[in-house]
């Protein structure tokens, strides 16, 4: 008598998360799409100034890649190591960056879930209303340079505490994990 064969399972990574976002697939497709779409179409909606790529990109480049959210320097406190008082400090700042940047990081939850549920319905159709994506896509851009002009100014103010031995630490500690940002 055959034996039945069990089908080989493969389990399924879970999906990482990075701040609001899941990152998948689909965010990542509609992201660099949204993005080509911004960068081709330099046209504005009507009644709707195009956003200035100088604009959003007026931020300082930074030896540490990506500059993480004020939380990241209070988990990676102990590695550093920060003193009581910057511990206290940067616990403060990150505080504060949950609290006020918290309806902004929701917005811009809300904007990627609308574009990829947009892009999503498209695809079967293979069109693309190309002044809606835009639409999504400078949506997204101005809250993620909402945030990250904070995130960097949030960083300038604690990165002025550190002696040069920590932002030598801090540094060694980014180019281990330089997408970590909380």
């Amino acid at each position: 008598m055959a034996r039945k064969r069990r089908p080989v399972e493969f389990p399924v990574p879970p999906r990482r998360r990075v701040g609001p976002l899941a990152l998948g697939p689909g965010l990542l497709t509609a992201l660099v799409l949204a993005l080509f779409v911004v960068r081709a179409a330099r046209q504005a909606p009507a009644g709707r100034a195009p956003v200035d790529p100088a604009a959003v990109a007026d931020l300082p480049n930074s030896e540490l890649g990506l500059i993480p959210e004020p939380a990241w320097l209070v988990r990676r406190g102990g590695e550093i190591p920060l003193t009581a008082e910057q511990l206290h400090r940067a616990e403060a700042v990150a505080a504060a960056w949950d609290e006020e940047t918290a309806a902004t990081r929701a917005a811009l939850a809300r904007a990627g879930d609308e574009l990829s549920r947009y892009l999503s319905a498209r695809r079967a159709e293979g069109r693309f209303d190309q002044a809606e994506v835009q639409r999504h896509s400078t949506e997204l851009a101005e809250l993620s340079a909402d945030l990250a002009r904070r995130r960097h100014a949030d960083w300038e103010r604690m990165w002025a505490t550190l002696d040069e031995a920590q932002q030598r630490r801090v540094t060694e500690l980014r180019g281990t994990s330089p997408l970590e940002m909380r």
